[in-house]
């Protein structure tokens, strides 16, 4: 390294035709951050650069000093935005009119460039040190189509209470009424969860992670078409907790007074705790081949892709909306969508930036942030974006992991799980021996088809109703007013 007139840093680089040895091709990729195109057609395309550099070309350039842009032959670049340059484009033969490159090997120059770069100036200054001449650095503008960004005011994020948060969480919790929608976890137990699914898959598939990443559903699909069934089991397999797991967590959630359990990790982390521990009080569904029923006397399971390794229906990751409305796993997708308008929810995610999260919000119709009853999502505290897209979703946020969560919040004394366990308990009980409470739901549920004959001029029962659609007359002040009208009689 030199140093110029007033003590600043200049480098040298060198540069020739090509690098013949080991030392010549260190000397090629030293200091300069340096994009290397061997092409011989007259056009290099904006996808060319980015693939050199695996990202978009100019975001990579604005960040170096200088870009040293070296090719076999001239061609047409791409216009490029202004933060890319300083830029200096380099080539070994080519038209010497081309715009923007620089052809330093003609047949009188030597067969070895040296070049002085001063970096200390607000644009570096690129001098061949054989003719001292000054090489230019820029590059063709690319006109700006964005407009001009307009400041938007943001509400300012409120300092984090977690025990209103929590208080208000285990008010719901202890009527027996809450859904729990798990999309990974509740612990890190060494299977994966359903993002890295989708990204083993795609780059089994494509080669790589298309950015923007797909969803599960479309990698999935393609996976079906060309993977064969030995090499789709190898990474259903990964879903799976290793043998020997601690069943701490996924015993002291299933512990909690759930309504409904909906499991979207595609594990069998859930199954295997409840077959060793659970197996009187906790049911397992498998959402691919089980229809809703309207019957539940005990927690509900849900499995939303199915169970793995139950030698029965296999596992499913399609679209939850392009199956028939018939379908199994169509009707449970429809049912959980159903259930949390008018149920609260809890989600557990590793992630708040999971998209394996925000599918599952899709899916329920929780996006948006306009739902009455209130949904919860455990999840770490993530980046303040994470956060400002969690409150226009609506959903409350309880900034811890998931295992913290079971065992600090749901542990063995608490009264909301107390109280939540007795409704449910008095619930199941009524719903086995016919007895006890009785909500109105339920009934609404487990009401007989319904029949024409209400056109006959009785009042229609929950059976015609919900069949065929007959909205019921249920204003008691409307029925006496036309009761109490007096007949008029002609004589």
């Amino acid at each position: 390294m030199d140093q110029g007139a007033a003590g600043n840093p200049v480098r040298e680089t060198g540069a020739g035709p090509g690098p013949d040895t080991a030392q010549e091709r260190q000397e090629y990729e030293q200091v300069l951050d340096t994009v290397v195109t061997s092409v011989s057609e007259s056009y290099y395309s904006q996808e060319q650069l980015d693939h050199a550099v695996g990202e978009e070309f100019g975001d990579w350039a604005k960040r170096n000093d200088l870009t040293l842009l070296l090719a076999g032959h001239t061609g047409t670049l791409p216009e490029l935005p202004g933060e890319a340059a300083p830029l200096l484009a380099l080539a070994g033969s080519g038209e010497r009119e081309t715009r923007g490159w620089h052809l330093p090997f003609d047949g009188a120059a030597p067969a070895y460039l040296l070049l002085r770069a001063d970096l200390s100036a607000d644009r570096p200054v690129v001098v061949d040190t054989a003719t001292r001449r000054q090489l230019p650095t820029t590059i063709r503008v690319r006109p700006s189509s964005t407009p001009p960004r307009v400041p938007v005011a943001r509400r300012p994020e409120e300092a984090y209470d977690e025990g209103p948060l929590l208080t208000d969480f285990y008010r719901h919790l202890s009527t027996g009424q809450m859904v729990l929608a798990l999309v990974s976890g509740p612990d890190e137990d060494g299977a994966i969860d359903t993002d890295e699914f989708n990204r083993g898959l795609a780059e089994a598939v494509f080669g790589a992670v298309p950015q923007p990443a797909p969803a599960l559903h479309e990698t999935w699909a393609a996976a079906r078409r060309q993977l064969t069934p030995a090499q789709l089991d190898q990474h259903l397999n990964a879903l799976s907790v290793l043998p020997g797991h601690d069943e701490h967590t996924v015993f002291g959630l299933l512990r909690a007074p759930w309504s409904r359990l909906y499991d979207f990790t595609g594990g069998d982390a859930l199954p295997l705790v409840r077959g060793t521990r659970l197996a009187e009080t906790v049911s397992l569904v498998d959402a691919c081949q089980d229809p809703p029923t309207g019957k539940q006397g005990a927690l509900e399971i849900i499995a939303m892709h199915g169970w793995p390794h139950d030698g029965g229906v296999p596992q499913d990751f399609g679209d939850a909306w392009s199956v028939p409305p018939s379908d199994a796993r169509g009707l449970w997708f429809r049912r959980f969508r159903a259930e949390l308008l008018t149920r609260p929810v809890l989600f557990l995610s590793l992630s708040p930036s999971s998209p394996a999260l925000w599918e599952t919000l899709r899916i329920a119709g929780r996006a948006s942030g306009e739902n009455e009853f209130p949904g919860f999502l455990v999840s770490p505290e993530g980046t303040t974006a994470d956060r400002a897209r969690l409150r226009e979703a609506g959903l409350r946020h309880i900034r811890t992991t998931p295992t913290a969560f079971v065992r600090d919040r749901l542990g063995a004394g608490n009264q909301a799980l107390v109280d939540g366990r007795r409704v449910l308990t008095e619930q199941y009980a009524g719903t086995r021996d016919g007895v006890g409470i009785v909500r109105v739901a339920q009934q609404v549920d487990e009401a007989p088809a319904g029949t024409w004959e209400f056109l006959l001029g009785r009042d229609p029962t929950w059976g015609d109703i919900q069949d065929k659609k007959i909205v019921a007359r249920l204003s008691l002040a409307d029925a006496i007013e036309e009761r109490a009208r007096p007949v008029s009689v002609d004589h």
